[in-house]
């Protein structure tokens, strides 16, 4: 898993970029989701699960996804300075994670 930029002002946004490979003999169903762990005002992290992409993976197959994460503001979240955390999941299980600073 690949972000970009290192460092996102609020307004801004994230490029989330993975690549899957399959190891496996048999096609496999994938879910795959994102977790953003959020710095709170007292500088503890809380994170967020956001809805990636359901997919199928043959036998060998390498797939390449992409996605953009907003960092606008919106009534129900309050943005706070620091290291943020990224966490890719597959069908529920954590498999790359990557660090980001979020400034205000």
């Amino acid at each position: 898993m690949e972000i970009s930029p290192a460092a996102v002002a609020v307004g801004g946004a994230l490029q989330i970029d993975v690549m899957l490979k399959s190891s496996q003999r048999a096609s496999q169903n994938l879910v795959i989701d994102y977790a953003v762990h959020h710095v709170k005002a007292n500088g503890s992290t809380s994170p967020k699960v956001f809805k990636g992409w359901r997919l199928e993976l043959a036998p060998g197959e390498t797939r390449r996804l992409s996605k953009r994460h907003s960092f606008k503001l919106i009534t129900t979240r309050r943005y706070h300075a620091g290291r943020h955390r990224i966490e890719l999941l597959v069908n529920g299980q954590t498999m790359a994670a990557a660090e980001f600073d979020l400034l205000v």
